[in-house]
């Protein structure tokens, strides 16, 4: 897929990965919804980079574990560019707590952001792409991800597992495609070579 041209919407887009992903983009010519919840200082650099590359780039805050901002990022997205051609993943909270330890509530607020939300956000996603047009979705969960019984990420593991098993099974509906890649292991110089993946 060539991305020159393209728009990508990324979601965590002002810290760590998301950002280093968003700078590639925008290196080949990608144009951005940079998505944030709290990290707006960072999707902001990011879009005032994207501009002195000469690409358009548009931040956007929304809580992804509220189904209606939620559906606002895509509407934002579309409204800006007619459609979005890429979707990535990337935004996730890590929740400390043993499996004996963990509360009902803690994997709530897990499952929330890091499961449920890239669920809606690929159905959306794909709702918004024109006939005959292909998009492409990257997941991206974490190194972190364990089957270590010490784990104290009990919750962070558990939610990425089933979300690889339930993007496993609906990657190619609607056109989709589907990577998962270990984000602590990547810098922002690995990071740049994602792009070309699409």
């Amino acid at each position: 897929m060539e991305i020159a041209g393209k728009t990508a919407l990324v979601t965590g887009s002002g810290v760590r990965l998301g950002k280093a992903i968003s700078r590639a983009l925008a290196e080949n010519s990608c144009q951005l919804v940079l998505h944030y919840n709290s990290s707006a200082e960072g999707s902001e650099e990011v879009r005032d980079y994207a501009a002195t590359l000469g690409v358009k780039a548009l931040t956007y805050r929304a809580d992804l574990t509220d189904p209606e901002e939620l559906r606002g990022l895509v509407s934002f997205g579309t409204a800006e560019f007619g459609h979005l051609d890429i979707l990535i993943n990337n935004s996730a909270i890590y929740l400390s707590g043993k499996g004996m330890d963990t509360t009902s509530e803690l994997l709530e607020k897990q499952f929330q952001l890091n499961l449920f939300a890239p669920v809606l956000l690929i159905r959306a996603f794909a709702a918004q792409l024109p006939e005959g047009l292909t998009g492409k979705v990257v997941n991206i969960s974490d190194a972190k991800v364990s089957v270590d019984p010490e784990a104290v990420l009990t919750t962070y593991s558990l939610g990425s597992c089933i979300g690889v098993a339930l993007f496993d099974a609906v990657d190619h509906v609607g056109g989709l495609l589907h990577y998962q890649l270990p984000d602590s292991s990547l810098d922002a110089a690995k990071a740049q070579r994602y792009p070309f993946m699409f």
